[in-house]
């Protein structure tokens, strides 16, 4: 049975899916932190993080 789970396509779409929204969201946090100056970096590249994040 467990096998069945592991090869349903809309189940790994739905972890792939699942995997890219996290991934988002970690890059907003750092380019927040990035942004607010929390992380030594150009404050250009925490906009470009941001947004890439948001997209």
């Amino acid at each position: 049975m467990n096998d069945d789970l592991a090869q349903d396509p809309a189940r790994r779409r739905y972890i792939a899916i699942l995997a890219m929204r996290w991934a988002g969201l970690a890059l907003v946090v750092f380019g927040l932190l990035v942004i607010y100056r929390r992380i030594d970096l150009p404050k250009e590249a925490g906009y470009v993080l941001f947004l890439v994040g948001i997209v």
